[in-house]
């Protein structure tokens, strides 16, 4: 993918997949593009995709800056966007103190599909 060309067919591609992660149970959609690399964190990931020969997923809030500098380009996003769901979780019993309040209150504010509930 040097010179940020996008290859025809994506199954030419060198995929960089993370090491945890079994891409037919979280990326079904690219279970079948061949992976040549890995990497255990994000950081790695983006860092194979800049070299230029890889491609991968990255979370659109870290790979931002690289798209806007033109270094990176999101492929078909309304096909391979991924969404994740992020849960959670404190004490049983324990009342929220005002810094996990106030944490609540921030994800309730710029959660993009549903609300945190911040009762006790």
């Amino acid at each position: 993918m040097k010179n940020n060309t996008v290859p025809r067919n994506l199954k030419d591609s060198d995929f960089a997949r993370r090491s945890y992660l079994s891409e037919k149970d979280v990326a079904p959609k690219t279970a079948h593009l061949k992976s040549t690399a890995m990497a255990h964190q994000m950081e790695g990931i983006a860092y194979l995709i800049l070299s230029g020969c890889h491609i991968g997923y990255l979370p659109v809030s870290y790979a931002q800056r690289w798209v806007d500098e033109e270094k990176m380009i999101s492929i078909q996003p309304d096909k391979y966007r991924l969404g994740s769901t992020i849960e959670i979780v404190t004490k049983k019993g324990a009342s929220n103190t005002l810094i996990q309040q106030a944490f609540l209150k921030l994800l309730n504010e710029n959660s993009a599909s549903t609300s945190v509930d911040i009762s006790e």
